[in-house]
């Protein structure tokens, strides 16, 4: 089959959280199945120096958002059997966040005229169109509209049902090329939210686990949506994430300071060096416990800080914590991490550059 995925990031080339894993390792497992995969993305900021100096320039050409005439370029990368393009506009991607900007609705819009021009001029033709996020939310919508008439099916994952793309209603008419008798398929509660047009719109809507596809169809985990995910029940499944084992790999991964294989003493050795290094006490016998995270709600962080202090007094642990995300998590962790300076660190960044601290902390517990 020829799939075309889109998306916001994608290991290597930007990342917020495990969105940008899955894409990094499901394109090429597919290849390796004898697919044709092709990934469309934004061209971020964060995209490594190393990959731009390699990126092919194919093309430039206007992108509509509405009214506003958009420069749009167009770069290509391969990779694994993989090819990447690479949606270029310095004024909706040149950012110091992937998310969270005011203009964000517009910025993922122009996303989605752009991935569609992109389609249209390399004639890609699709038999599956597979879209991951609110932030292509818009695609299946459009194409159940026939604003792009393609014959392609569409595969919409839920990665994280909590950020839907919720913007004004007023959105509706300054930027989407839709009539008004498609406002339904994406209004809710007075607001525009865009997951809610992918889920009612998407031929195929799966999620991350089989758990989480049954958990979402209520209440306390539907985040609103459950109506809308309760009517596609034979239409919704759960296929839970993998993992790139030629990345994932102690025995030839080369930040792993002592590679291993089913070794237990190489994993001991491993653990010993990040004491070490994290300046913790050296010691076979005192268990290491380690949270690499995004710091937000839905990861049950309440749970832990809730007993932690607690556990740092009375258990002989060391506890390593490495992640960024909501302000209240990461002040009570750099917190509990100055009062038990014996005992737990606090590692508060998290991007690609930090992979190496990362997966030596992953083989060391």
């Amino acid at each position: 089959m020829n799939i075309v995925m889109a998306a916001s990031e994608c290991a290597p080339f930007s990342k917020t959280g495990g969105l940008a894993d899955v894409l990094a390792s499901l394109p090429k497992a597919l290849a390796q199945r004898e697919h044709k995969l092709t990934v469309i993305l934004p061209k971020h900021s964060a995209l490594p120096s190393e990959i731009v100096s390699q990126l092919e320039h194919l093309c430039s050409f206007s992108v509509w958002v509405k009214w506003r005439e958009q420069y749009c370029g167009l770069f290509s990368y391969e990779t694994s059997d993989v090819t990447y393009y690479f949606i270029d506009n310095e004024y909706y991607f040149r950012r110091a966040h992937l998310y969270g900007e005011p203009d964000d609705a517009e910025r993922y819009v122009f996303f989605t005229h752009a991935f569609f021009e992109t389609v249209s001029r390399l004639q890609l033709d699709p038999d599956i169109i597979h879209c991951h996020d609110w932030q292509t939310g818009l695609i299946p919508l459009y194409l159940k509209a026939n604003v792009y008439p393609y014959k392609a099916k569409t595969v919409y994952t839920i990665h994280n049902l909590k950020y839907q793309g919720i913007f004004p209603l007023s959105v509706f008419d300054e930027l989407l090329h839709l009539d008004s008798i498609h406002l339904g398929g994406l209004e809710l509660n007075g607001s525009l939210n865009f997951m809610k047009a992918a889920i009612v719109h998407a031929d195929w809507v799966t999620t991350v686990s089989p758990t989480y596809a049954n958990e979402i169809l209520g209440p306390y985990y539907g985040e609103g949506l459950e109506r809308y995910l309760l009517e596609r029940i034979n239409s919704i499944s759960g296929i839970v994430n993998g993992i790139d084992e030629t990345v994932y790999n102690p025995a030839s991964d080369l930040n792993v300071s002592v590679p291993y294989f089913k070794n237990y003493a190489g994993k001991k050795e491993n653990k010993r060096i990040m004491q070490q290094e994290l300046d913790l006490t050296v010691s076979k016998e005192i268990p290491m416990f380690v949270l690499i995270s995004r710091l937000v709600e839905e990861k049950g962080l309440p749970l832990l800080t809730h007993i932690l202090e607690e556990l740092l007094i009375t258990e002989d642990i060391q506890l390593v914590i490495m992640g960024t995300g909501e302000t209240q998590f990461e002040e009570t962790f750099q917190h509990i991490a100055q009062r038990f300076q014996d005992s737990c660190r606090f590692i508060n960044v998290f991007h690609e550059g930090w992979h190496t601290v990362c997966t030596r902390l992953l083989i060391s517990f």
